[in-house]
């Protein structure tokens, strides 16, 4: 059978199916606080939020002198940044409306409102992220739960907060040992990628609570994951060994001191994601006097049971055949035929199976949209600040940049932005890499200096110079030409410069040599593994991938087309973001470089947390 040109299926497709895209919302989940003067007198609001998607949900707790008031939050939305809802206020047999409209900002922590009360009042207020903590104080933080939770020993938890990235889900029903309240491992969040708290510096106990409670995980080794706690690193980490079982809680304590304000959790995967099921932190000086958390009982492995010895049976009257059974094939005798097309490739985004595997991009996070928050997967070189950006947008679907404050820039001290890649960056000897980014400049107007080095920064492997930047958004290019060294993984991809000002980047980019040429192609020995299968048919790009965990997250073709640039990209149901490089086209190009017939799962109107599409 005849493959169908790429642009044929894409002709089709932009006749065949229409969905709208809903705008792509920012995680406000969590607790808030604002306080501020109307015209009953000083208002003091806890909010609650609980997002999921688009939607909104929650309670708004106020206190004006000694009179309390809790009301259900209703018409909550999350679009981009805009934060809105409405709160009912009941006076005399009559409902109020009290409605918010905010916009929440870039590092995630504030929401600017303006409040109305019906026709009566209006003003500005500010609301706030609750994520204090004082050095007297125990922080505990139940993963997973969206209200806070009370422990055995009456400790209230605060809700889910702090993470970066991931994803949460309850298993009410369970049971759970080694614990005297199961109830903090009854939710769990997994697949994220950090946790951090602010507090004061000082020396802490930081305390983390494990159990694997996912059916699918049925031994030890499959779930593997590690974390790093303020430099203490724990490598391959096994729930599963070192809770001696499933359903079983653990606790890990880790000594920390906190230097710069703030303790910090990273996890990186191996095998499944990474969970966790709650988050203690405790001042140093009140761990050792005997402040401790409901932990589970020390855990003793479970003794090898012998087998046992099977019960003597008297011999049957009846005759056994005692020859061996054997299965005889004629390989020379054919008996029906089987279509060639039986055979072929099924793919799904997982694990970083395509940005980070299967597509050539070697820049993680290229767009800056992994994080509303922080340029994750990005650093600064020298004495540089970095922030995003959403006053510089490149374009509506990039609708933010990375800022690169080059003030204290000097000839002798350079200052820039680098980017490890995904778990490194693969220098390969005698090979060109081709980069790319668009920039522009505010009192600056270049060299930059693109280059390609190890991580400690001691060996440069190529470097290239763009002479000139503009003030305007533009695009440039560089080549990497690599000389003949022995090939490694722990490098970095940066961009520096000697002369002082402001820079704005979008859409960096790294490519090294891609299977057949493809200027936004893939992993040429992927690829050849698998054309050394000669599949015949593809089905892309998933399943979860497709459905996504909102309608915002599913898998909308038609934005995965066109020129990268223009391609806003989405998270993946795993908690990562996807740029959408690796798009429709790219899947269709897969296909004719393999010569296999193209089978495309669509977006079916259903999403994996129960939102659908009305009919």
């Amino acid at each position: 059978m005849k493959t169908k040109s790429p642009l044929f299926v894409l002709a089709s497709l932009l006749l065949t199916f229409a969905l709208p895209l809903p705008a792509i919302a920012a995680d406000i989940t969590g607790t808030w606080k604002s306080e501020f003067d109307s015209q009953i007198g000083n208002q003091k609001y806890t909010f609650t939020f609980k997002q999921d998607g688009t939607k909104l949900t929650g309670k708004a707790s106020s206190e004006v002198g000694d009179r309390k008031r809790e009301a259900e939050l209703k018409e909550g939305k999350v679009e981009g940044d805009a934060v809105s809802f409405v709160e009912t206020l009941r006076i005399q047999d009559n409902d109020i409306r009290i409605s918010y409209a905010g916009k929440l900002s870039a590092d995630g922590n504030e929401i600017k409102f303006t409040r109305e009360v019906g026709d009566f009042a209006k003003e500005e207020i500010v609301a706030r992220r609750d994520q204090t903590a004082s050095s007297g104080k125990v922080i505990r933080i139940k993963a997973g739960k969206f209200e806070p939770v009370k422990d055995a020993d009456g400790n209230v938890w605060l809700a889910d907060q702090g993470f970066e990235a991931g994803e949460t889900i309850e298993r009410p029903d369970i049971q759970i040992a080694n614990t005297k309240s199961p109830d903090l491992y009854r939710a769990e969040r997994y697949s994220m990628n950090s946790f951090s708290w602010a507090v004061p510096n000082g020396k802490y106990v930081v305390k983390l609570h494990f159990a694997e409670t996912f059916d699918g995980i049925s031994g030890p080794g499959e779930r593997v994951f590690s974390f790093n706690v303020q430099g203490h690193e724990f490598k391959d980490f096994d729930v599963w060994v070192k809770a001696g079982g499933p359903l079983k809680a653990y606790v890990e304590s880790v000594p920390v001191e906190v230097t710069a304000g703030v303790v910090k959790v990273t996890f990186t995967p191996k095998v499944e994601n990474p969970q966790i099921n709650a988050i203690e932190i405790i001042p140093a000086t009140m761990a050792e006097a005997g402040t401790a958390a409901p932990g589970p009982a020390a855990v003793t492995p479970a003794a090898t049971t012998p087998a046992t010895t099977p019960a003597e049976t008297t011999p049957s009257t009846h005759t056994v055949s005692t020859g061996v059974p054997a299965l005889k094939i004629d390989a020379g005798k054919i008996t029906g035929h089987v279509s060639p097309m039986l055979y072929g490739l099924m793919t799904e985004e997982i694990n970083y199976s395509y940005e980070g595997g299967l597509y050539g991009e070697l820049i993680r996070n290229r767009t800056f949209k992994s994080s509303a928050q922080n340029p994750t997967f990005w650093s600064s070189v020298g004495d540089a600040a970095l922030t995003l950006d959403t006053n510089q947008p490149l374009n509506a679907a990039l609708n933010v940049s990375l800022k690169l404050d080059a003030s204290k820039a000097l000839k002798d001290s350079p200052v820039g932005i680098a980017n490890d890649g995904y778990w490194g960056i693969s220098v390969r000897p005698n090979t060109t890499y081709r980069a790319s980014f668009y920039a522009r400049g505010e009192n600056f107007s270049g060299p930059l200096t693109v280059s390609l080095e190890s991580t400690n920064g001691e060996k440069l492997f190529a470097s290239a110079t763009v002479s000139k930047i503009s003030g305007k958004w533009k695009k440039y290019e560089a080549t990497l030409k690599v000389g003949n060294v022995q090939a490694s993984k722990e490098n970095r991809f940066v961009i520096r410069t000697s002369k002082p000002g402001t820079v704005w980047f979008q859409n960096v980019s790294l490519f090294p040599p891609t299977f057949h040429n493809r200027p936004n192609g893939t992993r040429s020995d992927i690829m050849q593994l698998l054309a050394d299968m000669n599949p015949k048919f593809l089905r892309f790009p998933g399943g979860n991938y497709v459905e996504g965990n909102t309608i915002a997250e599913r898998f909308n073709w038609k934005e995965t087309i066109g020129d990268v640039s223009e391609r806003p990209g989405h998270r993946s149901p795993w908690g990562y973001w996807s740029t959408d490089g690796f798009g429709l086209l790219e899947f269709l190009e897969w296909c004719e470089d393999l010569q296999m017939e193209p089978l495309l799962a669509v977006y079916a109107g259903y999403s994996l947390r129960g939102q659908h599409v009305e009919p």
